[in-house]
C-alpha cells in the first residue's frame, strides 16, 4: 500500500468513525478568526459573486507542513487560508428583497471553529462551524449552509 492510499484509506476512515461517534459540538475544537471580504481579488481579478472569509494563512501552512513531512505535496491556493460563505451560483439565488444587504458587513471579524483535517484522498480540508456565518447567509435568503458545508481548504494533492 502506497503512502496515498494509506493516508486516505486508514486515516481518513479513522477519522470518519471517531467523528461519526463523538458529540458534534466536541469536532470543531479548534478556534479562528476571519475578516469578511465581499467580491475577492485574485492577481488582480475580482469576482463579484463571491464572500469569503479570510483567515490567518498559519492554518492552512501549519496542515500543509504536516502533510509534507508524511509525504503529502498539495497545490497551492488561489485565495490563500479562507472560508467560501457565498460562491458565484448562490449569489444568483439572492432574491431582490436581500440584495440591499449585499456588503453589510464588509470587514467585519467573525470567529469560528474548525475541526480535524478530514480527505477524500485528493482534497485535504478542515470542517467549521459558525453560527454567524450561517445567520449571513440566512440574511440574505440563502439556505445557512452551503452545499459543501463551511470549510477550510488545505489543498489539492499535486500530481
Amino acid at each position: 500500500m502506497n503512502l496515498h492510499s494509506y493516508l486516505y484509506e486508514v486515516l481518513n476512515n479513522k477519522l470518519c468513525i471517531e467523528n461519526n461517534h463523538k458529540d458534534r459540538l466536541r469536532i470543531y475544537n479548534h478556534t479562528g478568526i476571519g475578516k469578511v471580504v465581499y467580491s475577492p481579488s485574485v492577481k488582480g481579478k475580482c469576482d463579484p459573486t463571491w464572500v469569503i472569509l479570510q483567515c490567518d494563512d498559519d492554518i492552512v501552512d501549519y496542515y500543509k507542513w504536516f502533510l509534507n513531512k508524511r509525504g503529502v505535496k498539495l497545490d497551492a491556493l488561489m485565495w490563500g487560508s479562507h472560508v467560501s460563505i457565498i460562491r458565484g451560483e448562490a449569489y444568483d439565488k439572492i432574491n431582490n428583497n436581500n440584495i440591499e444587504k449585499w456588503k453589510y458587513n464588509d470587514g467585519q471579524y467573525i470567529e469560528f471553529k474548525y475541526g480535524d483535517l478530514v480527505t477524500n484522498g485528493i482534497h485535504w480540508w478542515l470542517e467549521v462551524q459558525s453560527d454567524e456565518l450561517e445567520q449571513m447567509r440566512l440574511n440574505l435568503g440563502l439556505k445557512p449552509r452551503p452545499d459543501f458545508g463551511f470549510h477550510i481548504t488545505i489543498g489539492k494533492v499535486h500530481r
